[in-house]
């Protein structure tokens, strides 16, 4: 009974949420939530669904600091669930690293993009354009704590990566 009503409401919450309702979006979700989390059998995917569907209304809403704090508590259940190395786990932590920098909170952000940096050579390897991109967005951190001859020598491997890719083409 308690999985149908968990299902119900995340129903209920989708669908508040593409016809442009997120009040009332984010009180079926926490209605979901406090269904999912009282029934032990349910799968955990249930459960970080619903905190991140949880943690995109919070930045939709524009309250950054708070999905910020939702997010972190997706990246626990992420990992516990999935495994550190798991792409989701790496979706997350790219989500959360660019909340803490677009609450200019780069010293939040720079420990998140070096293990997103990690992570992505890791899943997708250390020559490819996600590896770039990642050391981009590190740079940009590291400027904006004023470390700007870290950034500039990160923006140089971004380029030799994307030079690389450029002449196997």
């Amino acid at each position: 009974v308690l999985f149908r009503s968990t299902d119900a409401f995340r129903e209920l919450g989708g669908m508040h949420a593409s016809f442009g309702d997120p009040a009332e979006a984010e009180r079926a979700y926490l209605s979901a939530l406090r269904t999912a989390e009282a029934e032990p059998r349910l799968p955990p995917e249930t459960i970080v669904n619903l905190r991140a569907q949880l943690a995109a209304l919070s930045y939709r809403a524009g309250r950054n600091e708070e999905a910020a704090e939702r997010y972190e508590e997706v990246l626990l259940l992420e990992q516990r669930s999935l495994g550190e190395t798991h792409p989701d786990v790496l979706a997350t932590v790219g989500i959360l690293s660019g909340l803490r920098m677009k609450c200019g909170r780069p010293d939040l952000a720079e420990p998140l993009l070096r293990r997103q940096l990690a992570l992505t050579e890791r899943i997708h390897g250390p020559g490819r354009r996600e590896t770039a991109a990642c050391l981009d967005r590190l740079a940009e951190a590291l400027d904006r704590l004023g470390r700007n001859e870290e950034a500039a020598a990160l923006r140089r491997k971004a380029g030799d990566i994307r030079k690389k890719l450029c002449d196997e083409c």
